[in-house]
Protein backbone atom coordinates (compact mmCIF):
# COMPACT_ATOMS: atom_id res chain seq x y z
CA UNK A 1 0.00 0.00 0.00
CA UNK A 2 1.38 3.41 -0.96
CA UNK A 3 1.69 6.27 1.53
CA UNK A 4 -1.06 8.08 -0.37
CA UNK A 5 -3.49 5.19 0.07
CA UNK A 6 -2.51 4.63 3.70
CA UNK A 7 -2.98 8.27 4.69
CA UNK A 8 -6.29 8.52 2.84
CA UNK A 9 -7.66 5.41 4.54
CA UNK A 10 -6.51 6.55 7.97
CA UNK A 11 -8.19 9.94 7.64
CA UNK A 12 -11.40 8.39 6.29
CA UNK A 13 -11.43 5.92 9.19
CA UNK A 14 -10.92 8.70 11.72
CA UNK A 15 -13.90 10.57 10.32
CA UNK A 16 -16.19 7.56 10.19
CA UNK A 17 -15.52 5.53 13.33
CA UNK A 18 -15.63 5.86 17.10
CA UNK A 19 -13.25 2.98 17.75
CA UNK A 20 -10.90 3.34 20.72
CA UNK A 21 -7.47 2.80 19.04
CA UNK A 22 -7.56 6.34 17.64
CA UNK A 23 -7.15 8.07 20.98
CA UNK A 24 -5.47 7.82 24.34
CA UNK A 25 -7.61 8.09 27.45
CA UNK A 26 -6.51 9.23 30.89
CA UNK A 27 -8.98 8.48 33.65
CA UNK A 28 -9.17 7.57 37.35
CA UNK A 29 -11.90 4.97 36.89
CA UNK A 30 -11.52 2.32 39.64
CA UNK A 31 -8.48 4.21 40.89
CA UNK A 32 -6.37 3.29 37.83
CA UNK A 33 -4.64 5.31 35.15
CA UNK A 34 -5.41 3.85 31.74
CA UNK A 35 -2.54 4.61 29.38
CA UNK A 36 -0.08 3.08 26.98
CA UNK A 37 2.54 1.86 29.46
CA UNK A 38 4.70 0.11 26.88
CA UNK A 39 5.33 3.29 24.89
CA UNK A 40 5.88 5.35 28.02
CA UNK A 41 8.47 2.89 29.29
CA UNK A 42 10.08 2.80 25.85
CA UNK A 43 10.46 6.57 25.67
CA UNK A 44 11.72 6.71 29.24
CA UNK A 45 14.40 4.11 28.46
CA UNK A 46 15.35 5.91 25.27
CA UNK A 47 15.75 9.15 27.18
CA UNK A 48 18.07 7.47 29.68
CA UNK A 49 20.48 6.45 26.92
CA UNK A 50 20.05 9.63 24.88
CA UNK A 51 23.02 11.41 26.41
CA UNK A 52 23.40 13.82 23.47
CA UNK A 53 20.07 15.49 24.22
CA UNK A 54 20.22 15.42 28.00
CA UNK A 55 20.48 19.21 28.32
CA UNK A 56 17.72 19.86 25.80
CA UNK A 57 15.50 17.30 27.54
CA UNK A 58 16.06 19.05 30.84
CA UNK A 59 15.05 22.40 29.36
CA UNK A 60 11.94 20.92 27.77
CA UNK A 61 11.06 19.10 30.99
CA UNK A 62 11.25 22.39 32.88
CA UNK A 63 9.02 23.94 30.22
CA UNK A 64 6.54 21.07 30.63
CA UNK A 65 6.40 21.35 34.42
CA UNK A 66 5.93 25.13 34.26
CA UNK A 67 3.10 24.63 31.79
CA UNK A 68 1.41 21.96 33.92
CA UNK A 69 1.09 24.49 36.74
CA UNK A 70 -1.46 26.34 34.62
CA UNK A 71 -3.44 23.15 34.05
CA UNK A 72 -4.41 21.19 30.96
CA UNK A 73 -7.99 20.66 29.85
CA UNK A 74 -10.05 19.64 26.86
CA UNK A 75 -9.86 23.22 25.64
CA UNK A 76 -6.11 22.96 25.09
CA UNK A 77 -6.54 19.66 23.25
CA UNK A 78 -9.27 21.23 21.11
CA UNK A 79 -6.83 23.96 20.12
CA UNK A 80 -4.26 21.37 19.00
CA UNK A 81 -6.82 19.51 16.90
CA UNK A 82 -8.13 22.70 15.32
CA UNK A 83 -4.59 23.84 14.50
CA UNK A 84 -3.60 20.62 12.75
CA UNK A 85 -6.84 19.78 10.98
CA UNK A 86 -7.44 23.45 10.21
CA UNK A 87 -4.06 23.68 8.48
CA UNK A 88 -4.90 20.54 6.52
CA UNK A 89 -8.27 21.90 5.35
CA UNK A 90 -6.73 25.27 4.49
CA UNK A 91 -4.21 23.56 2.23
CA UNK A 92 -6.86 21.32 0.66
CA UNK A 93 -9.41 23.98 -0.40
CA UNK A 94 -7.97 24.56 -3.86
CA UNK A 95 -7.81 20.82 -4.46
CA UNK A 96 -11.42 20.42 -3.35
CA UNK A 97 -12.48 23.08 -5.85
CA UNK A 98 -10.51 21.42 -8.65
CA UNK A 99 -11.94 17.99 -7.84
CA UNK A 100 -15.51 19.32 -7.85
CA UNK A 101 -14.83 20.81 -11.28
CA UNK A 102 -13.41 17.48 -12.49
CA UNK A 103 -16.43 15.57 -11.20
CA UNK A 104 -19.08 18.01 -12.38
CA UNK A 105 -21.96 16.14 -13.96
CA UNK A 106 -20.76 12.73 -12.74
CA UNK A 107 -21.48 12.46 -9.02
CA UNK A 108 -22.10 16.10 -8.24
CA UNK A 109 -24.53 15.51 -5.37
CA UNK A 110 -22.24 13.26 -3.39
CA UNK A 111 -19.12 15.29 -4.15
CA UNK A 112 -20.89 18.47 -3.02
CA UNK A 113 -21.90 16.92 0.31
CA UNK A 114 -18.43 15.50 0.90
CA UNK A 115 -16.74 18.78 0.00
CA UNK A 116 -18.84 20.61 2.60
CA UNK A 117 -17.74 18.06 5.21
CA UNK A 118 -14.10 18.33 4.20
CA UNK A 119 -14.12 22.12 4.38
CA UNK A 120 -15.51 21.95 7.93
CA UNK A 121 -13.35 18.98 8.93
CA UNK A 122 -11.72 20.76 11.87
CA UNK A 123 -15.06 21.31 13.62
CA UNK A 124 -16.35 17.86 12.69
CA UNK A 125 -13.24 16.00 13.78
CA UNK A 126 -12.90 17.98 17.02
CA UNK A 127 -16.49 17.22 17.98
CA UNK A 128 -15.87 13.48 17.46
CA UNK A 129 -12.58 13.26 19.32
CA UNK A 130 -12.98 15.51 22.35
CA UNK A 131 -15.69 13.54 24.17
CA UNK A 132 -13.35 10.54 24.19
CA UNK A 133 -10.48 12.20 26.05
CA UNK A 134 -10.88 12.65 29.79
CA UNK A 135 -8.53 14.79 31.84
CA UNK A 136 -8.32 15.15 35.60
CA UNK A 137 -5.81 15.60 38.40
CA UNK A 138 -4.31 12.17 37.79
CA UNK A 139 -3.08 13.33 34.40
CA UNK A 140 -0.67 15.77 36.04
CA UNK A 141 0.62 13.06 38.35
CA UNK A 142 1.12 10.59 35.49
CA UNK A 143 3.17 13.06 33.48
CA UNK A 144 5.26 13.99 36.51
CA UNK A 145 6.24 10.52 37.67
CA UNK A 146 6.02 8.32 34.57
CA UNK A 147 7.44 7.93 31.10
CA UNK A 148 4.64 10.10 29.71
CA UNK A 149 6.96 13.02 30.42
CA UNK A 150 9.65 11.56 28.15
CA UNK A 151 7.04 10.74 25.49
CA UNK A 152 5.82 14.34 25.64
CA UNK A 153 9.32 15.63 24.89
CA UNK A 154 10.16 13.24 22.06
CA UNK A 155 6.80 13.42 20.31
CA UNK A 156 7.06 17.21 20.42
CA UNK A 157 10.49 16.92 18.80
CA UNK A 158 9.14 14.52 16.19
CA UNK A 159 6.46 17.08 15.34
CA UNK A 160 9.14 19.75 14.97
CA UNK A 161 11.03 17.57 12.47
CA UNK A 162 7.92 16.68 10.47
CA UNK A 163 6.19 20.05 10.49
CA UNK A 164 8.20 22.97 11.91
CA UNK A 165 5.39 25.44 11.15
CA UNK A 166 2.80 23.53 13.20
CA UNK A 167 5.33 22.95 15.98
CA UNK A 168 5.98 26.67 16.37
CA UNK A 169 2.27 27.47 16.12
CA UNK A 170 1.60 25.17 19.06
CA UNK A 171 4.61 26.34 21.04
CA UNK A 172 3.54 29.97 20.69
CA UNK A 173 0.12 29.01 22.00
CA UNK A 174 1.21 28.32 25.59
CA UNK A 175 3.55 25.40 24.84
CA UNK A 176 0.81 23.19 23.42
CA UNK A 177 3.44 21.19 21.51
CA UNK A 178 4.21 19.42 24.79
CA UNK A 179 0.70 17.97 24.86
CA UNK A 180 0.60 16.94 21.21
CA UNK A 181 1.55 13.39 22.25
CA UNK A 182 -1.99 12.96 23.63
CA UNK A 183 -3.47 13.09 20.13
CA UNK A 184 -0.47 12.14 18.01
CA UNK A 185 -1.98 8.79 17.00
CA UNK A 186 -5.04 10.34 15.39
CA UNK A 187 -3.49 13.53 14.02
CA UNK A 188 -0.41 11.93 12.47
CA UNK A 189 -2.14 11.17 9.12
CA UNK A 190 -2.89 14.88 8.70
CA UNK A 191 0.73 15.76 9.49
CA UNK A 192 1.93 13.12 6.99
CA UNK A 193 -0.40 14.49 4.32
CA UNK A 194 0.93 18.03 4.83
CA UNK A 195 4.49 16.71 4.57
CA UNK A 196 3.62 15.08 1.25
CA UNK A 197 2.13 18.34 0.00
CA UNK A 198 5.45 20.11 0.51
CA UNK A 199 7.19 17.66 -1.84
CA UNK A 200 4.51 16.37 -4.19
CA UNK A 201 1.38 18.41 -4.91
CA UNK A 202 -0.05 15.68 -7.16
CA UNK A 203 0.06 13.06 -4.42
CA UNK A 204 -1.62 15.46 -2.01
CA UNK A 205 -4.32 16.04 -4.64
CA UNK A 206 -4.84 12.28 -4.81
CA UNK A 207 -5.21 12.09 -1.02
CA UNK A 208 -7.94 14.75 -1.06
CA UNK A 209 -9.68 13.02 -3.95
CA UNK A 210 -9.64 9.70 -2.09
CA UNK A 211 -11.05 11.33 1.05
CA UNK A 212 -13.87 13.01 -0.87
CA UNK A 213 -14.76 9.69 -2.47
CA UNK A 214 -14.48 7.72 0.76
CA UNK A 215 -16.49 9.77 3.25
CA UNK A 216 -20.30 9.68 3.19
Amino acid sequence: MSDTERISKQIIALMKTDSKPFYIKYTTFAGNIVKDFSRDIGYSSYEYFDTENRWVNRLDSDRLFRRIKFGISNDEIRKIIVLVVGEFTRNSRKHVTDIIAEQAGKASGRIFINSILLQDMASYFTSKLLPKIIFNATFTLSVTIAGARARSLYVSRKLKNKSPSLFYMMRKKDDLDLFYFLVDDCLEPFIDALSIKENNEEEFHEIIKNILSGIN
